[in-house]
């Protein structure tokens, strides 16, 4: 059986930009250029709303790339995805096919809340 060793890294959203050019690659490839998913649209997003308390995950399979997606720290442990009210999906892009995830962001929408 073969078992695939992936692992996430965190990092402070100022650091975003060094990862830029791979969340475009990956809009581009599997998400067909989607308006909110672009740095067109990501980028101002970042700079006009995240804060200290937002963070870049980053997901390696040995040494490729396979998904990013940016986190707010709620408290000490918790997290959740970042989703400014002005963009209502959730910033999980992913390279994987069984991993891929473009969804709105159900607790800002839930009827239940």
């Amino acid at each position: 059986m073969y078992v695939k060793f992936m692992k996430w890294q965190i990092y402070p959203i100022t650091e975003f930009k060094k990862f830029a050019q791979f969340w475009q690659e990956i809009v581009t490839q599997n998400y067909h250029s989607h308006p909110f998913l672009t740095l067109d649209f990501v980028e101002p997003l970042i700079d006009r709303f995240a804060n200290e308390r937002v963070y870049l995950g980053v997901e390696f399979d040995n040494t490729d790339l396979i998904s990013l997606i940016l986190l707010r720290k709620k408290s000490w442990g918790v997290w959740e995805t970042f989703c400014p009210s002005q963009a209502p999906i959730s910033y999980f892009i992913s390279r994987s096919e069984e991993r891929r995830v473009g969804k709105e962001c159900r607790s800002r929408w839930s009827p239940y809340h």
